[in-house]
């Protein structure tokens, strides 16, 4: 499995986030507290086939961010 990291943070974080992730990974945007726009390197993208999506919690049912939340809180607890 390739690796995989999430970027709460946006704006230029995320540009340098991509810079530091390894060939074939993906970045998961999750916000952008740090801006809405991004310097992304293009090239770095493609030439280490990295992947780069985002992921909007309110457009998930309060259900499964309930049992979404339980599950990141178990995660950090162990």
């Amino acid at each position: 499995m390739f690796p995989q990291t999430s970027d709460p943070v946006g704006g230029e974080r995320l540009g340098e986030l991509l810079r530091a992730v390894p060939p074939r990974a993906t970045v998961v945007s999750l916000g952008f507290a740090g801006g809405q726009r991004a310097n992304i390197d293009v090239a770095d993208l493609i030439a280490g086939e990295k992947h780069l999506t985002a992921y909007a919690l309110h457009s998930e049912s309060e259900e499964n961010t309930t049992r979404g939340l339980a599950e990141i809180g178990k995660l950090a607890a162990e």
